[in-house]
């Protein structure tokens, strides 16, 4: 009998509340695709302490030299990873780097397209030069920068209200919605505490905000999307990765007509070719006019229980998957050890398929 690759369940997080999240939404991840019976599974758990390795009800540390672990007497080393940590951690490039590395396959994209998309102002720079809508935004690299000649260019270049938040961020820390000038000066300083650049932009309310699933998970070089859904935020601003009960969320979209819809699909697919991901990549795009705005991309989605991927594959899937969440983490995984032969050697062409 053949013997089942074995899958490391990346979780985690910097922060404590987040990290027990990660911790158990692994446990339960694991659960499905174990049932499902194609690999077996462990958690790699990685934090502010040491890299733990559980399995069969016990844990080891890893010895990150060679990513290995020694387990009940026995050495484990995971043949391919899924990322399913929260925050920063698993979205700036550093675990990308880690596992490139290591050789181990890993779930979503390349080194270098993560850390690309991870840069708000690097990312909206490519994708307006593919002529993508994409809200303007201003770059300050240090706060001794912001000064009384810098407001009068956020004034006229963004206006107010606008957002102000940290050009290598995650979720909506550091993020703040400045309503006048005077304003300015503090929430730069804030979204300075959460990275050494920041990004002003102008606050793009007046709309219908969505969220688009991009994938190159298919049978043929065509990208799909998952149905759009359609966001309204409790608060000022929303992020897909840390959205709260009170968010309203309909999969999919009920208020935009299907031209439009199709329209949002569409630069969502332009934009995820134009930063040469791969596997599932997320896009946070505002509708104003039946024009299609991109406000965020994210290249490492959160796709654990309750997340909005997963409410988009209970809503409708491509046939393979057949809206089956244990087939789609199964369908994901052995995506990323096809795809990571050429995500590694950084040899992935972003021309010549189609959308």
């Amino acid at each position: 009998m053949q013997t089942k690759r074995l899958l490391g369940i990346v979780v985690g997080s910097n922060d404590q509340e987040a990290h027990q999240k990660s911790f158990q939404e692994g446990e339960e991840v694991a659960k499905m695709i174990e049932d499902f019976g194609k690999f077996d599974t462990c958690l790699v758990e990685i934090g502010k302490g040491p890299w733990l390795l559980h399995r069969d009800g016990d844990k080891a540390s890893i010895d990150k030299e060679k990513f290995t672990s020694v387990v009940k007497k026995k050495r484990v080393k995971p043949d391919v990873v899924m990322l399913l940590t929260k925050g920063k951690l698993g979205e700036n490039g550093e675990l990308q780097a880690y596992f490139d590395k290591m050789g181990i396959p890993f779930t979503f994209s390349g080194l270098d397209e993560t850390k690309t998309t991870f840069n708000k102002f690097e990312c909206n720079k490519i994708l307006k030069g593919e002529g993508l809508p994409v809200v303007k935004s201003l770059l300050i690299d240090h706060n001794k920068l912001a000064t009384e000649e810098f407001f009068d260019k956020v004034r006229k270049e963004c206006g107010f209200p606008c957002v102000v938040k940290p050009n290598r961020g995650s979720g909506s820390s550091g993020i703040s919605k400045v309503h006048s000038r005077k304003e300015v000066k503090e929430a730069v300083d804030f979204a300075f505490k959460h990275d050494s650049q920041v990004v002003l932009e102008p606050c793009v309310s007046d709309g219908v905000e969505v969220t688009c699933t991009v994938h190159d998970i298919t049978t043929d070089e065509l990208l799909e999307a998952f149905p759009v859904t359609e966001i309204t935020p409790e608060g000022e601003f929303f992020h897909t990765s840390d959205h709260t009960s009170k968010t309203a969320i309909v999969t999919p979209s009920k208020n935009l007509r299907g031209e439009v819809i199709l329209q949002v699909t569409k630069v969502a697919k332009v934009a995820y070719r134009a930063l040469n991901l791969s596997g599932l990549a997320t896009f946070d795009i505002i509708v104003q006019d039946d024009l299609p705005v991109v406000l965020e991309v994210n290249s490492v989605p959160q796709i654990g229980p309750g997340s909005l991927v997963l409410r988009q594959v209970g809503a409708g899937l491509s046939f393979q998957w057949q809206r089956n969440v244990a087939k789609f983490y199964t369908v994901l995984v052995e995506h990323s050890i096809k795809s990571f032969p050429t995500i590694q050697s950084k040899k992935k062409a972003g021309g010549g398929r189609g959308i």
